[in-house]
Parts: C-alpha cells; sequence; structure tokens
C-alpha cells in the first residue's frame, strides 16, 4: 500500500501537469482572440414567466413525479428469473430514464410553445454570424480547453479536501455511481448512456443557459450573468448522497459551467454550449469505463 508521502508527491506531480497543460491551452486560445466576446448589443429580455414554467416543469417532475413513480416501481418485491440486484437495478433505470425523458418532452414543449422569436433567441440568437457547423466546432474546441483546467481545480480540490479530512476515497458522483452499477447489464449501461451524455446536457443547456443565463443577462448584465448562472449551476448538482465530494464537485462544475455560459455569449448560440457539456460528459463517461474494468 502507498504511503501517504509518495500518494502526495503523484498529487501534485499529476496537479503540475495539468496546470501546465491548462496553461498552455489558455494561452494559446487567448493568443487567437477565443476569450473576447463579440461587442455587445441589445438583444431580448427573457420575461419571468418563461424561466419559472421551465424549472417548474423540471422540479414538478423530478421532486412530484419521480417519488410517486418510485413508490409504484418499488412496491413491486419480485420477479421471477431475477436476481434482487438486477431487479433493483431495473427499477433504478426505469425511474431515472422515464423521468429525464418526461423531463425532456416537458421542456421541448415549453420551448415549442414559447414565441418564435424568443425561440429563435434562445436556440440560436439572429445576431450570431456563424454556421451551425462553427458552432459545433467551437463547442469541441472549447472542450479542449476548458477540460484540463475544470479537471485541474477537480484534482487540486480533491487533493485539500482528502489531506485536510484524512480522507483516503471520496464518495462518487450521483451519475458516476449509477454508471458504475449499470456496466454489467450492457442495454441498461448503453442507454444510460445516452442518457447522461446527451439527455442531461441538453436539459441543463435549455435550463440554465437558454432560460436564466438569458433571463439574468437583461437584468445584470453578460459576465455576472455568467457568473451567476455558473454558481447555480453548480449548487444545482448538490447532493447528501455525495457527502463531503460535494465540494470537488461544486468547485469543478462551477469551472465548466463559465466555459459554458461564455461560449454561449461568444457564439450566440445554445448548439455550442450543448456540444461542449455533450462532449465533457461523454469523455468523463469513457474514462470511467476504463478505470472500472481496469482496461
Amino acid at each position: 500500500m502507498s504511503t501517504p508521502q509518495p500518494m502526495l508527491i503523484q498529487h501534485v506531480k499529476q496537479l503540475v501537469l495539468l496546470g501546465v497543460a491548462g496553461l498552455v491551452f489558455a494561452l494559446f486560445a487567448k493568443s487567437k482572440g477565443y476569450f473576447t466576446l463579440p461587442a455587445a448589443e441589445k438583444r431580448f429580455s427573457l420575461l419571468f414567466r418563461y424561466l419559472l414554467i421551465g424549472f417548474l416543469i423540471y422540479f414538478v417532475v423530478s421532486f412530484l413525479i419521480s417519488p410517486l413513480l418510485s413508490l409504484i416501481v418499488f412496491h413491486q418485491s419480485s420477479i421471477k428469473g431475477m436476481s434482487n440486484d438486477e431487479l433493483n437495478i431495473s427499477k433504478i433505470f426505469f425511474v431515472n430514464t422515464f423521468i429525464t425523458c418526461l423531463t425532456a418532452v416537458g421542456l421541448l414543449i415549453h420551448l415549442v410553445k414559447l414565441p418564435l422569436g424568443i425561440r429563435q433567441e434562445i436556440i440560436k440568437s439572429p445576431f450570431s454570424k456563424s454556421s451551425y457547423l462553427t458552432d459545433i466546432g467551437m463547442g469541441l474546441l472549447s472542450w479542449v480547453i476548458a477540460f484540463p483546467i475544470t479537471l485541474f481545480v477537480s484534482q487540486l480540490v480533491e487533493v485539500i479536501v482528502k489531506y485536510v479530512f484524512n480522507i483516503t476515497r471520496l464518495p462518487d458522483q450521483i451519475a458516476v455511481y449509477y454508471l458504475k452499477k449499470t456496466m454489467d447489464y450492457p442495454i441498461i449501461f448503453a442507454v444510460t448512456i445516452i442518457v447522461i451524455a446527451i439527455l442531461a446536457p441538453l436539459i441543463e443547456e435549455y435550463l440554465f443557459r437558454g432560460l436564466l443565463q438569458n433571463f439574468l443577462r437583461s437584468k445584470i448584465g453578460r459576465k455576472a450573468a455568467i457568473l451567476l448562472t455558473a454558481l447555480i449551476f453548480s449548487l444545482f448538482h448538490f447532493s447528501l448522497h455525495q457527502k463531503i465530494s460535494n465540494i470537488v464537485i461544486i468547485f469543478s462544475l462551477f469551472v465548466l459551467a463559465l466555459f459554458l455560459g461564455f461560449i454561449y455569449e461568444k457564439q450566440r448560440s445554445l448548439v455550442s454550449a450543448c456540444v461542449l457539456h455533450i462532449a465533457f460528459n461523454s469523455f468523463s463517461i469513457l474514462s470511467v469505463s476504463i478505470f472500472q474494468t481496469g482496461g
């Protein structure tokens, strides 16, 4: 077993590598004008009721329908031919997938019901001069820049938490914990990947960048809106089940959310933010899969 001192040295080496990589990418991006926002122009003001209805859809599905559905599903005691573990994973899978899909459908209806002008502004502003292909490319480029910086912050906070609180292993984020549990069930695992990598980012980007950030921008300006939305987004992922890991998760997601908010304002397109978020989640899933299988 590794002693604390060598482990600390190993962590410091990883942090130095990540820090250097993040700094190099950031400086290169800055030299190419990546961190420059376009000139501010008078844009639409999202009415509070549109924001409220969007988040109400999410909260009603997550905190009202989800618990009721769980009570019904978990009332089923056994199914012939299935072990208890298989049954529990299947129940959790059904509830999570159904609730995510229901949320996505509810928010899609919300988007469609918005006035055409507002809908267009949220998805891709008329002021945007880039093509959808360029928006996708900028989302991927943002991932290249954001990933080492976000990982550096995550590792730094994790090292501090471990050594301050004398903890050897931190609890997994809820999504990661669930993903690991599904890896022995190929179909469930495949669908879970789609939910975590695609559906969850689309839902969150519409809620936070599409609705919340647009609403805040008209009240407090672009930069303050990016910061406040990022803070709310990161706190939104707090969970009692994650225990002390909440500190690491909130810090790292705050950094990611800064990039998500920034690229949304830079491209004036929700496509770029969605691509960045999908790329980040997809690579995280790949990392979990490799380390979990020892590959």
